[in-house]
């Protein structure tokens, strides 16, 4: 029973180590259907028991990577084979991180017992499981997690870091048991825990710069997006002012069809004419002005957008001219929100979307209504995407939420009635939180 319990351990510590770095490092969710959750935690039982009795057979190390994946395929909302890959990465990496660890308690107390203990093993997981956190914790604090996410390569490049840092190690034991006999103690021991702490920040600044990298393509990519937007915007602009010259120009033509008419007494012939002319009017006017060259030029785009989907689309309101909200957050909230109420509104039978821009001294208000077709999914008390490849979307809200909160700014939800309606409240303010500066 109790070695049981301590393979139960085992498999439970490498399968938290793939769930770290599924969650803070490549934004893979987990399931969150009940039966799946079951069925993970029946395979690890399971496994662990068929492991227990085989643990002295050749092919005990094929039932311990069975068991991982199984657990892992359970868990993740993934392709099988694509699980199976990063699994197996993600746990020969954690092998190698405890080693590392193992290696350097055994060297500093110059003993091979402690390399052997079954505890020990189990705390040095524990150190490479906090690790990842911390890294993960704090890099995601600092950048934005929702907006990039690791790939596969790069645990390719950290597989490789870590495996060169591994030799490393296993070299610098040997030459250490060669020369412990004449060594000092104290300098043994200082210099194997600074290896080990070099070896760990040198993984942490890997990760780092693969993120920072990440995160500045994004930055890059959403420069661009300002730019392809305020170029639509002017030449947009540009059209209408062509065609209101054109139409001042024939103004002195318009006038003298209409006094011919009037002479005629043609009233309804004037009533036609006069239509034209207001849908022409109507046509030449700007959509929506609301205060900010920004929001004016996405609110712009999504709304010739619905358009195209034949969503009647009202604005109302506007923003302060002097709007202190950084422009990379303007751009992510309105984006995002206008692009999922337009998505969520080309399947309803009744198409409409209503945007009411307000504020006072202190705060920018925004509120949103469209109609929504079919059930609101939820997952942990917050709304999801309802698109099948929940891997590479479902970001939208979640960008909207990092954005408003960085300011310390509210979001308010409701659903009913076939409507969703959400309330922003931001403050006015270039000051944001300091874990996302």
């Amino acid at each position: 029973m109790e070695l049981f319990v301590q393979n139960l351990a085992v498999f439970t510590l490498d399968i938290t180590k793939i769930m770290v770095i599924m969650h803070y490092f490549l934004k893979i969710k987990m399931v969150r259907d009940l039966k799946k959750m079951l069925g993970s935690l029946g395979a690890l039982l399971l496994g662990s028991a068929i492991f227990t009795i085989f643990n002295e057979k050749e092919f005990a190390l094929f039932i311990y990577l069975g068991v991982v994946v199984a657990t892992s395929i359970f868990l993740f909302q993934m392709k099988p084979l694509k699980i199976v890959f990063i699994s197996m990465l993600i746990l020969i990496m954690g092998s190698m991180l405890d080693f590392i660890t193992k290696l350097t308690i055994s060297l500093a107390f110059r003993s091979q017992e402690l390399y052997e203990n079954i505890y020990i093993s189990f705390l040095c997981s524990m150190i490479t499981i906090s690790f990842l956190i911390v890294i993960g914790a704090t890099h995601q604090s600092k950048i934005q997690g929702s907006i990039a996410a690791l790939n596969v390569k790069f645990l390719v490049i950290l597989f490789v870091d870590i495996f060169v840092n591994t030799l490393v190690m296993s070299f610098f034991e040997h030459r250490i048991i060669e020369q412990q006999a004449v060594m000092d103690k104290p300098l043994m021991v200082v210099t194997v825990v600074g290896l080990a702490i070099g070896i760990y920040v040198q993984i942490g600044l890997l990760i780092y710069l693969a993120i920072a990298k990440d995160y500045l393509k994004e930055r890059n990519d959403l420069n661009q997006y300002y730019l392809d937007l305020f170029k639509d915007h002017y030449e947009y602009l540009k059209q209408k002012e062509s065609t209101t010259k054109k139409f001042r120009h024939d103004m002195q033509n318009h006038l003298l069809v209409m006094k011919t008419l009037c002479e005629k007494e043609d009233i309804s012939e004037m009533g036609e004419y006069l239509n034209r002319m207001g849908e022409t009017i109507v046509g030449n006017a700007s959509v929506v002005q609301t205060g900010n060259d920004m929001v004016d030029a996405i609110v712009n785009k999504f709304v010739e957008s619905a358009k195209q989907h034949q969503i009647e689309f009202k604005v109302k309101g506007h923003i302060p001219i002097e709007c202190k909200i950084d422009t990379y957050d303007l751009c992510t909230i309105f984006s995002n929100l206008l692009s999922n109420a337009v998505e969520n509104t080309k399947d309803c039978d009744t198409k409409w979307i209503e945007l009411i821009l307000r504020y006072d001294e202190s705060q920018i208000y925004v509120d949103i209504t469209n109609p929504y077709k079919g059930d609101v999914q939820y997952e942990k008390g917050e709304i999801t995407t309802r698109k099948k490849d929940k891997e590479h979307h479902g970001f939208g809200l979640q960008n909207i939420k990092n954005s408003v909160e960085s300011y310390d700014g509210l979001i308010q939800i409701s659903t009913e009635n076939q409507e969703f309606h959400m309330r922003l409240a931001i403050p006015n303010t270039m000051d944001k939180k300091s874990k996302n500066g």
